[in-house]
């Protein structure tokens, strides 16, 4: 849910006329292909080729935030909002690499009841209790 409001918020910069128009380079588009899939929006295939696909994908999520015109082809899109773009792409990875590392490093209850099983403490439920969220 989060995730989608930031790519949301993204797109609203296409209210704003801008100047310096993005070329359609193929890692630039896959960019926007990517962003597009990570706010739920289905680009077709990420092979970096602006067609109807990505189009449609990029109409379907302007509209979602009120836009009711879109660019026709990458080069339509400036250099700010494919800098927004990028970062609402960067971000959702980052969060994603957040909440992996979270994950790895802190103790769950299941883990913090295996522990205490296994040193013979017991699991009496406050034992377990104080090692959720410690790190490992």
């Amino acid at each position: 849910m989060y995730l989608k409001l930031v790519v949301f918020t993204v797109f609203i910069f296409l209210l704003i006329p801008q100047a310096g128009a993005v070329l359609a380079e193929p890692s630039k588009t896959l960019m926007i292909q990517n962003s597009l899939r990570a706010a739920g929006f289905n680009p077709g295939p990420s092979d970096g080729l602006w067609g109807p696909q990505t189009e449609l994908a990029l109409s379907k999520a302007l509209k979602t935030v009120g836009v009711t015109q879109s660019p026709t082809r990458a080069d339509g899109l400036t250099t700010e909002i494919f800098t927004h773009l990028t970062s609402a792409f960067n971000l959702y990875h980052e969060t994603m690499d957040l909440q992996k590392t979270r994950l790895q490093e802190t103790m769950s209850f299941e883990d913090a009841r295996h522990l205490i099983s296994r040193t013979g403490l017991g699991a009496h439920p406050t034992e377990i209790q104080a090692l959720v969220g410690l790190t490992r």
